[in-house]
């Protein structure tokens, strides 16, 4: 596991946490335990799709594809149209070969 996938569950852990009624504020005040655990992990995914994108920059996560023949340089969106049309063909070519 390289050092960007280590920085960002532990950004998720504290993000946790901290969000964890009645460690800083239980919302909504008064609301039984079940709606205030609702209401708390609708804030987490909330603050979680709003900032992992900018939390995984910082950290220094890759943003283009490391895995792939492309080296990391990405693909034109026209290559993996083609590319995804191939596969989808050689899908129904072997359903029809009988393969």
């Amino acid at each position: 596991m390289n050092s960007a996938k280590i920085l960002m569950s532990i950004y998720v852990a504290l993000l946790f946490f901290v969000l964890s009624p009645g460690v800083l504020v239980a919302l909504p005040p008064g609301g039984s335990r079940t709606t205030q655990l609702i209401t708390h992990a609708l804030i987490l995914g909330l603050v979680w799709a709003l900032t992992h994108k900018a939390v995984w920059k910082v950290v220094g996560g890759k943003t283009k594809c490391s895995s792939c023949s492309c080296g990391g340089q990405g693909a034109p969106e026209e290559v993996m149209g083609a590319n995804i049309e191939r596969y989808e063909n050689s899908k129904f070519e072997g359903m029809v070969g009988g393969r």
